[in-house]
């Protein structure tokens, strides 16, 4: 309500700043009861994935459109680092998604202006192993056994978050342990940035079933068949 008095009596410049403030705090009001109702399904057994085979490349493309706009507000240098060969796994690319995209908005939310965003993807032992690391605000050793905990605030974090509440980690990691993976946080300490580490289990890469193959010599042998008809 504020915020709307505020457009009453304001110059053009103004009142534009004040709508697109506006309109992120809803976007960030309606993100936020969307994952509140996402961990609320996932601790009563209720959320559902649906699982088939993909390749990771193209919903890691997918998350990095989604979460372009806040990347580029702050001015970040995103460098994605991709094999060339298909990342396969049988997963829900809804929420395959919803999980990258939750780890760039953080990294992204939590590095100062101009930093640097690192996503990676590879093959490790039938795994696949994604990893985003920023060199933004870094987390304290103590902190990091209970990141992913609900509601869980680092003192700094808390002071320099845009919005939220601090449970996009916890829904992350339900959603990756929902497909069978883990995920890990590492930092050297503050200010020296976090790197996240999510492990998935992979698909071998699929193969051309063996072509039959007939013996010509045996196929010569096989004597003609007729049928006759005696009357």
């Amino acid at each position: 309500m504020h915020l709307l008095k505020g457009l009453a009596g304001s110059d053009e410049l103004e009142q534009e700043h004040l709508l697109e403030t506006i309109e992120r705090q809803v976007e960030t009001g309606t993100m936020l009861v969307e994952d509140l109702m996402d961990i609320t399904r996932i601790n009563r057994g209720k959320i559902e994935l649906r699982k088939e085979p993909i390749d990771l490349r193209q919903i890691i493309d997918r998350a990095v459109g989604s979460s372009r706009a806040s990347i580029e507000e702050r001015h970040h240098d995103l460098i994605v680092q991709l094999p060339a060969d298909p990342l396969r796994l049988q997963g829900d690319p809804t929420r395959l998604e919803q999980i990258l995209w939750n780890l760039l908005s953080n990294a992204a939310k939590y590095t100062d202006p101009g930093g640097r965003i690192h996503l990676s993807a590879e093959q490790s032992q039938g795994d696949l192993i994604v990893r985003v690391r920023d060199n933004g605000l870094g987390i304290p050793a103590e902190m990091l056994p209970s990141i992913f905990d609900l509601f869980t605030q680092i003192e700094h974090r808390r002071d320099r978050a845009q919005g939220g509440m601090e449970i996009g980690l916890n829904l992350v990691r339900s959603l990756i342990e929902l497909h069978g993976g883990s995920i890990t946080a590492t930092s050297e300490g503050e200010g020296k940035g976090s790197e996240f580490i999510v492990r998935l289990p992979g698909l071998p890469p699929s193969t051309p079933p063996p072509a039959r193959r007939t013996s010509l010599s045996t196929a010569r042998e096989v004597p003609a068949r007729h049928r006759i008809l005696v009357v």
